[in-house]
């Protein structure tokens, strides 16, 4: 020991301040290019230097199961079996320093453990030991700073200040490291959202985002049901789970129903309290009930739902029962976004719908002139067929009316056929499907057992699944391979292929290319518009509806061939990307890759 830092302890005064130690810890709380667990693990090393403690340690909480657990050691005498000994230290027992620093929110230092009443032994040599309080700025204990020495009486007040001190710095570190982590994961929320298809798969991710940030015991997703003024339970993690499409509340009925009525966030920390509480569906014991978090899912111009979080009432009196400001704005943040993503479902859906209106009224008028043209037709020959009937006429005359009849009707049925495929193009059924094994399956049925032009099947093994109606996409995919022999009556090669759009396989591209004349560069545009056609054969409806399937499972479609070389039709798909296969695929990957 130093003879300043002595002349420091026979003063009672402690040696910190003139070690600069302080402002090595500020510092280290302030760098951006090391972890949260670095900077603890560096801060208590220094801390304990400074008070001259023998060994120390930082508890963090654990408020699911109201305990302490020991994240970071310093000093002699820390193995794997004292460390598990002193890894949850529980209010429970009503003993212990840490656990009674915890309990109380305040400060306590002790010269002679042996005396003490609330010290439990876990090493043999500890005589004097003094721990603080890690205190948020909501007033909640994050965890404990605790030192020990084998002298008696070795820590000061002036040292418990300073490591008062900094635990303060410590408990900003922890909560900007919070914050930083939910902004980051808003982003990627945000970014994310974009590619999914299904609700579903948007409420899961939601879900998941918020109970990596905020931890609760039962997080729903309800949403409006505008004809019924009602809300209807649609995404749930916890016991209403069992109620999904079954739980409801009306419109300015209980909180959530109050929520939706004013468009407004209620966050309390005992809703059975509250006026408005009904208490409908038990996600909690009533006796349990503890903090509650209500946000409407805003639209552009609406309420489309409401997104609400609760928390168990904890037994510990420590740890707290209800959420912060910050929790929140965190779930108002994660609820603006799932609004977005909603409104933007909606919007395509529309923008789908007005699209087919606009083509229904151009097929309203083709169809009616076709049909008509058809049917003055057929009407031709049945008063043929009819004037015949009159005279003794042999069947070599009544041949062909019947034949030009057969062919008038069934070019009708080839008219509705297509007039209903297109109708019915965006109204999808689906369920997870292999696209290598829907597509193999299309193309095979599809494709002529004796065509002068060769197949080529380029299919990438292991691509993740996709939400899709089989029946529609096979559908699309048929009308491509049956395009594509049309325009190679000479001979050929068709060539099918599929593979992921980037590492993150949340998307799958599928190709279909030949080498027929190609697609002028004017036509690429008109293509996929009902009733244009080069040929002389159906509607011209066939790629407008594959055009609409594919929009229906939110992908894409485009012709990215050169005239002269060949048509070449790229089809984009989402993925499903949430599945238990499919994140295994992806933490496989990352551990071949080294990520």
């Amino acid at each position: 020991m130093s003879e300043a830092q002595s002349a420091g302890r026979e003063n009672n005064v402690c040696p910190v301040a003139s070690t600069g130690v302080f402002s090595c810890i500020s510092r280290l709380l302030l760098s951006h290019d090391r972890s949260l667990n670095d900077i603890l693990d560096a801060i208590l090393v220094e801390a304990m230097k400074a008070v001259e403690a023998d060994r120390a340690f930082i508890a963090l909480a654990d408020f699911e199961h109201g305990e302490l657990a020991v994240r970071f050691t310093a000093g002699e005498g820390w193995n794997e079996q004292n460390t598990a000994l002193r890894l949850k230290v529980s209010q429970k027992t009503g003993k212990g320093i840490t656990s009674h620093v915890a309990a109380t929110g305040r400060p306590y230092r002790t010269g002679d453990v042996t005396t003490d009443p609330y010290y439990i032994s876990h090493f043999d040599d500890v005589r004097s030991e003094v721990a603080v309080p890690v205190v948020n700025a909501h007033g909640r204990v994050e965890g404990v700073i605790n030192m020990e020495s084998a002298r008696p009486d070795a820590f000061s007040e002036q040292h418990e200040e300073f490591l008062l001190a900094v635990a303060n710095l410590v408990a900003l570190r922890i909560l900007a490291d919070q914050q930083e982590k939910r902004q980051a994961a808003l982003v990627s929320l945000g970014r994310e959202l974009a590619r999914f298809s299904r609700s579903a798969d948007v409420f899961r991710k939601v879900m998941d985002l918020v109970a990596s940030a905020i931890s609760f015991q039962d997080c729903s997703i309800f949403l409006l049901n505008p004809e019924e003024n009602v809300l209807v339970l649609e995404a749930s993690r916890g016991r209403l789970g069992e109620q999904v499409h079954q739980a409801r509340y009306r419109v300015g009925e209980g909180i959530t129903g109050w929520v939706a009525q004013n468009g407004k966030p209620v966050r309390t920390r005992d809703p059975r309290n509250d006026p408005r509480w009904r208490g409908l569906h038990e996600e909690l014991a009533p006796e349990t009930v503890g903090g509650l978090i209500a946000v409407p899912i805003m639209g552009y111009d609406r309420v489309l739902g409401v997104f609400r979080v609760l928390r168990r009432r904890s037994e510990y009196a420590w740890v707290p029962n209800d959420f912060t400001q910050d929790d929140e704005d965190f779930i108002v943040a994660t609820a603006s976004i799932l609004g977005a993503v909603l409104d933007s479902f909606e919007l395509v859906k529309r923008v789908i719908a007005a699209e087919r209106m606009a083509a229904w009224g151009e097929m309203s008028a083709r169809s009616a002139h076709m049909i008509g043209n058809r049917v003055f037709a057929i009407k031709g020959d049945l008063n043929e067929l009819r004037h015949l009937s009159r005279q003794e006429c042999s069947a070599e005359k009544l041949a062909p009316v019947i034949e030009s009849l057969e062919k008038g009707i069934f070019r009708l049925e080839e008219i509705l056929a297509e007039f209903r495929e297109f109708v019915v193009a965006t109204k999808l059924n689906t369920n997870p499907v292999s696209l290598n094994e829907l597509l193999e399956e299309a193309v095979r049925e599809s494709f002529p057992r004796n065509s002068s032009v060769r197949l080529e099947l380029d299919l990438h093994p292991d691509l993740p699944l996709v939400e899709a109606d089989t029946s529609k996409l096979r559908r699309c995919f048929s009308e491509l391979v049956e395009n594509s022999i049309n325009f190679q009556q000479e001979g050929g090669v068709l060539r099918v292929s599929t593979e992921p759009v980037d590492s993150e396989q949340d998307r799958i591209r599928i190709v279909f290319e030949d080498r027929g004349p190609g697609i002028p560069e004017e036509n690429k545009k008109l293509i996929f518009r009902p009733f244009f056609s080069t040929r002389s054969k159906g509607m011209g409806l066939g790629l407008s509806i594959v055009k609409g399937i594919i929009d229906a499972h939110r992908g894409t479609i485009r012709e990215t061939g050169e005239e002269g070389e060949g048509a070449r039709f790229e089809i984009i798909l989402p993925a499903i990307t949430d599945t238990p296969d499919a994140a295994e695929t992806k933490a496989e990957r990352s551990d071949q890759t080294g990520d």
